[in-house]
């Protein structure tokens, strides 16, 4: 694994996930994958933003199943590369494949979704928060003793 530089440490960051933004444009993959569907790698919840300092984290939660058919391919989705495979790695396509399939070839029996939690509090949690931005963006005012903004 590299190490980071003074030169990372100087480059821009994404708001959303904290990663440096190349050198060429500055653009996250996160901006275009903001449904939960693109953070399930593994069953049970999956802690997906996380920053020193801030006891407030945002935690992927739910299982995801998606009945997929197109054509003579049929599979049951459960995970994040399975819909990379298929091609759908951003929003747009996820949105794209329900219009073209509707339920019949994209039915979702199960969906994830975001929580806020808290390391000083284990018993804080939200509701379900539904994209990326709006999750992290409350652990973030939360974490500065702001009220949250649920959209």
């Amino acid at each position: 694994m590299k190490g980071i530089t003074m030169n990372d440490l100087l480059m821009p960051r994404c708001e959303i996930c904290g990663i440096p933004f190349s050198t060429m444009a500055i653009t996250c993959d996160c901006v275009n994958r903001q449904d939960p569907a693109f953070y399930v790698y593994e069953q049970g919840s999956e802690c997906v933003w996380q920053v020193d300092g801030n006891p407030f984290y945002v935690m992927r939660c739910g299982e995801m199943r998606i009945n997929y058919k197109k054509g003579d391919h049929e599979e049951v989705i459960r995970y994040t590369d399975q819909l990379d495979a298929l091609g759908i790695d951003t929003d747009k396509k996820l949105q794209d494949i329900y219009a073209e399939l509707g339920d019949e070839g994209f039915y979702w029996d199960n969906n994830s979704w975001f929580e806020v939690y808290s390391t000083d509090d284990p018993d804080f949690y939200t509701d379900a928060i539904h994209e990326l931005d709006n999750a992290v963006l409350n652990a973030i005012r939360l974490g500065q003793g702001k009220e949250p903004i649920w959209v």
